[in-house]
């Protein structure tokens, strides 16, 4: 069920990188009644992952409204992620990704327009049954006009543009960051500020289009999950997965689950 059609993020959901790559091979190709699809030379993305990272890059997504999203558990948690890369022997750098805080709240903005156009009917014929949050989330759309959509639009090409700028003049391959800011959150109770801060990270990468991957990177004091975000330039799905491959080769972390539940969490 599509909620923005311009800002949905597919992909495949697996165990490991791997089979995300077989997952991707099967996926991934143009059809000429999808318009989210383009004509482009095929990849072997199971081959591309086994390629060596020689002279890959990365940069550590460092602006300032990603850090206050993020609990100390999730940064400290990332930096043992990102000591791991490094062991890789790839060179980890600082990168600040520009118009950051635009893209986050114009993909909101955009995302609940398209989202309602989408589910105006549904909402009007079965309000209960979406989930609270969601359709009030969603309904809010209503309130979003023509000329605000026109002028996210503008500001999605100029930050598009802007950023693989920088990435070209800092000679910058792959970004990372957490995936959220803070752990799961309790079902009954949630703070809703740390709910919100935590939808921070992936936003931007639905503006842009950019591929992104999530690949556990351990557990917090909690014992919650905690995922570390790979971002590419575009259509560098096979860099992506072959930096999150090769990290699942010298970490287990993907191989641990949590407990099903936990008694409490002060």
């Amino acid at each position: 069920v599509p909620l923005g059609l311009s800002y949905d993020h597919i992909g495949p959901m697996a165990t490991s990188v791997w089979d995300c790559a077989a997952m991707l091979n099967v996926m991934a190709g143009y059809h000429s009644s999808d318009r989210t699809t383009v004509q482009r030379p095929r990849v072997d993305f199971v081959e591309a992952v086994d390629h060596d990272l020689e002279g890959l890059r990365i940069g550590v997504i460092e602006n300032e409204s990603v850090l206050e999203a993020s609990s100390e558990q999730m940064l400290a948690v990332l930096d043992d992620a990102i000591t791991a890369l490094k062991s890789l022997g790839m060179e980890v750098v600082s990168f600040h990704v520009p118009l950051y805080d635009e893209l986050h709240d114009g993909a909101f903005l955009a995302l609940q327009a398209e989202a309602f156009s989408w589910h105006r009917k549904q909402l009007q014929q079965r309000w209960l049954d979406y989930g609270r949050p969601t359709r009030l989330t969603i309904a809010k759309g209503a309130l979003i006009s023509a000329g605000d959509l026109v002028q996210i639009e503008r500001v999605r090409e100029i930050a598009r543009g802007r950023l693989m700028e920088q990435l070209q003049k800092e000679r910058v391959d792959v970004l990372v960051s957490p995936t959220t800011g803070y752990a799961a959150t309790p079902f009954v109770g949630a703070n809703r500020e740390a709910t919100s801060l935590s939808a921070m990270h992936t936003p931007p990468w639905n503006s842009t289009g950019f591929p992104a991957l999530s690949v556990p990177m351990g557990f917090d004091q909690d014992g919650l999950p905690c995922g570390m975000q790979i971002v590419g330039k575009p259509f560098a799905d096979d860099v992506v997965l072959r930096l999150g491959h090769h990290y699942q080769q010298i970490t287990e972390w993907h191989t641990h689950t949590p407990p099903a539940h936990l008694t409490s969490i002060d």
